[in-house]
């Protein structure tokens, strides 16, 4: 959904603050707050990482002051020097953010982005048309009794992730033999699956035109918290961890309501919207956040960051040139 408050999305002067954020990642009237105390803002959005780097690393016109890509989509714009490096002295809510996913080993710690989202991707089920008993693996989804049935969304790093861990691989790999295996595993999956939108499969659950979906687990809160018949799972091979984070393009022209705009963000009261209209995990000290969250938001809190749950993650990291292998073999599945 572009442009929300303004008509135009192109740069028109530095009293406007131009965000490009996922696509109903921030509620309204968190922008409208911001807007009462600052300057106006234009946000445009969009559905993927690779959608967000496409846009970012070919425009040099100043179009967008701040952005939200996942961890290790900010450790390949670092690297082809598109966004800026974080200045955390010009936040004063710093504080606020977990100490142990600043210091995580990849470039954003501190230097090219600010930890902001958590998240995994796991199996959402509607127990009226499937046995609950038949999904504690990955490996479930090949089970040729829900063909048709399963709604896959459109994520290249989440869909190859599956299959890694199915196969007992890293999701990281950068073995090109892995990367092969998974990619004949997943067209073994493909005839069975609807690849869309992560937005599409939500509805298509909710609609009851697919049973099984795979989803964020902030997507997945928020249909069962509003439908009992629905569960999610995380499987027992474990998942992918993505974090989102802020990070500020090198072709910013308003750099310092960016920076206030963060600062804005990590408030607790701020942060705790975001967790209820989205029902992703706020990179957050939980003391601090505890009191703006409702009942529902805190156990999904402390059972994401349970050690249980934990155990099973794995970060998603840039995986560098092999990028493309990834992307050749992706190609090849959805010409299927």
């Amino acid at each position: 959904m572009a442009g929300i408050f303004l008509i135009s999305c192109q740069k028109n002067n530095n009293n406007q603050l131009d965000t490009y954020f996922w696509e109903d990642i921030v509620p309204e009237n968190v922008f409208k707050d911001f807007m009462a105390a600052n300057e106006k803002i234009n946000n445009s959005s969009y559905i993927s990482n690779e959608e967000l780097y496409s846009n970012i690393r070919y425009m040099n016109d100043g179009r967008y002051d701040i952005i939200m890509p996942s961890n290790y989509m900010v450790t390949q714009m670092h690297k082809k020097k598109i966004i800026s490096s974080i200045d955390i002295s010009r936040l004063k809510n710093i504080d606020n953010v977990i100490n142990s996913y600043l210091a995580q080993p990849y470039k954003t710690a501190n230097q090219y982005g600010i930890p902001y989202l958590t998240g995994t991707i796991g199996i959402v089920i509607n127990t009226k048309c499937v046995d609950e008993n038949d999904f504690a693996e990955w490996e479930d989804l090949w089970n040729n009794s829900y063909k048709g049935k399963i709604a896959v969304h459109d994520d290249m790093r989440d869909i190859f992730s599956i299959a890694l861990k199915s196969l007992g691989y890293s999701i990281n790999t950068m073995a090109e033999e892995e990367i092969k295996e998974a990619y004949y595993k997943l067209k073994e999956l493909y005839p069975k699956i609807e690849i869309k939108s992560y937005i599409d499969v939500a509805d298509s659950l909710l609609n009851q035109t697919n049973c099984i979906g795979i989803l964020y687990n902030s997507d997945a809160y928020l249909i069962t918290k509003n439908n009992p018949d629905f569960k999610f799972i995380i499987p027992k091979e474990g998942s992918a961890l993505w974090i989102d984070c802020f990070a500020v393009p090198k072709t910013s022209d308003n750099v310092k309501s960016a920076y206030k705009f963060i600062d804005y963000m990590i408030e607790p009261y701020t942060a705790a919207q975001v967790a209820e209209y989205t029902g992703a995990v706020p990179l957050i000290n939980y003391n601090i956040l505890k009191p703006y969250l409702s009942k529902e938001m805190q156990q999904q809190y402390e059972s994401f960051f349970s050690d249980k749950n934990m155990q099973k993650m794995e970060l998603l990291l840039d995986i560098g040139p092999v990028f493309q292998v990834y992307s050749k073999y992706f190609k090849m599945l959805l010409q299927e």
